[in-house]
């Protein structure tokens, strides 16, 4: 995935939802949601992250906030007999720290 292209889809993202959004704990989190979900869907990606409404399929892995996977990369391989899905390498990784701390954000870069 081309980093420059990621970022200005999700530069451009936030400042067209920017009135959608509140910079404060859930508010926050729900706005990064519709973020990376618009982002996703400009660069035909399938984002694994938690969802705030628990009827929607997804959720954190491994206590990263985003995953983002190719849709083709992923469509292209055929399952696994043991139901699991095949093993794809992600486009991106992001992780959205709501902390000020510099440590904070440091551990979690």
């Amino acid at each position: 995935m081309r980093g420059r292209l990621w970022l200005n889809y999700f530069i451009k993202s936030c400042v067209e939802l920017e009135d959608e959004g509140d910079c404060d704990g859930k508010e926050w989190t729900e706005f990064m949601g519709k973020v990376l979900d618009r982002v996703a869907d400009k660069m035909d990606c399938y984002v694994v992250r938690r969802r705030t409404k628990k009827k929607e399929e997804s959720g954190e892995y491994l206590n990263i906030d985003a995953i983002f996977i190719g849709n083709v990369e992923y469509d292209l391989i055929e399952p696994k007999e043991n139901g699991w899905d095949p093993f794809v390498l992600p486009r991106a990784v992001v992780e959205l720290e709501n902390s000020y701390d510099t440590n904070k954000i440091s551990y979690c870069l």
